[in-house]
């Protein structure tokens, strides 16, 4: 291989590892404001994603039936659906480790898996790519990104 290949690689995988590190802040923020919001996003009338107490939907309406909305994004307080003061923990606990699914209709996983595959699908290139010694800059460039990324979590939830 090239040099010239092997660079073109290099910044392949860079850049494929801060795409899916990205998505995993995404996924971290969906989380965190989960508990407060509840959202539903439709699009083109078929596709339907919710995200609600610490769980992530996709349904999927096959023609001839659809959604009410072509296209359409509501947020609300996540709090206004339960009735009895202990729902919303009883709902919380239940929901980290829910998995289901609909066979052709629907999907319903919780949004730590989300991140969790996020994170591996940044790890995967780099695999047997990694130094085992980090340099001081190195070091703090991490456990800055990683205080930000928890203080923002934080901040959301409260």
């Amino acid at each position: 291989m090239s040099a010239g290949a092997s660079q073109i690689l290099r910044y392949l995988r860079i850049g494929w590892s801060i795409t899916c590190l990205l998505a995993v802040v995404f996924w971290s923020a969906m989380w965190a404001r989960s508990y407060r919001w509840s959202e539903l996003c439709d699009i083109a009338g078929h596709i339907e994603m919710s995200s609600f107490y610490g769980s992530f939907r996709v349904n999927i309406a096959l023609p001839p039936y659809s959604f009410l909305h072509d296209w359409y994004f509501s947020s609300n307080a996540a709090n206004g659906w339960f009735t009895a003061p202990d729902s919303p923990a009883i709902f919380a606990r239940e929901s980290l480790y829910r998995f289901s699914m609909m066979p052709g209709r629907a999907l319903t996983v919780p949004h730590w898996f989300c991140v969790l595959l996020c994170g591996v699908f940044a790890v995967i290139p780099n695999v047997g790519k990694f130094k085992t010694r980090f340099s001081l800059r190195t070091l703090l460039i991490v456990t800055t990104l990683v205080a930000a990324a928890l203080g923002l979590t934080v901040w959301e939830v409260e």
